[in-house]
C-alpha cells in the first residue's frame, strides 16, 4: 500500500527527466532490483500461506505484469496513470494465480483504499 501511495504522488515526467542523470539511474536500478526480490519473497509467503496457487511462476507474473503496463502506457498514454494502470493489471492477473482464499481477501483489498487511490 504504502508504495502504491509514494507512487501516486509522483509525475511520469519524473521519470522521463530522471533519465538524464546516470547516477541516478543507477540508484533507481537499485531500488528496483530491492522491490523485485521483496516481491519475490512475498511472492513465495502467499503461495506458502495458501493465498496464491502452488504452480504460480513469479517470472511469469512479473513478465505479464511488466507487458500489460508497458502495452497499455503505449496505447493509452495520459489516460490513466501509471499507478493505476499498476494496481488494475495487478489485480487481474493475481485474480488468475489465487485460492479461493486468497480471492476472498483480494475481493477484501480490492475495496479498500487502494481502490481510491487510483
Amino acid at each position: 500500500v504504502s508504495l502504491f501511495k509514494v507512487l501516486n504522488r509522483i509525475c511520469d515526467q519524473f521519470f522521463e527527466d530522471v533519465k538524464a542523470y546516470p547516477e541516478v539511474i543507477d540508484y533507481v536500478d537499485g531500488v528496483k532490483e530491492m522491490l523485485y526480490e521483496k516481491g519475490r519473497r512475498r511472492f513465495l509467503q502467499g503461495i506458502e500461506e495458501g493465498y496464491l496457487r502452488e504452480d504460480t511462476d513469479f517470472e511469469i507474473v512479473g513478465s505479464l505484469l511488466h507487458t500489460q503496463i508497458t502495452q497499455l502506457k503505449e496505447l493509452k498514454p495520459g489516460r490513466h496513470s501509471a499507478v493505476h494502470i499498476c494496481y488494475k493489471s495487478l489485480f487481474i492477473i493475481l485474480r488468475g494465480v489465487c485460492t479461493e482464499k486468497g480471492l476472498t481477501l483480494l475481493e477484501e483489498i480490492h475495496g479498500s483504499e487502494l481502490e481510491e487511490m487510483c
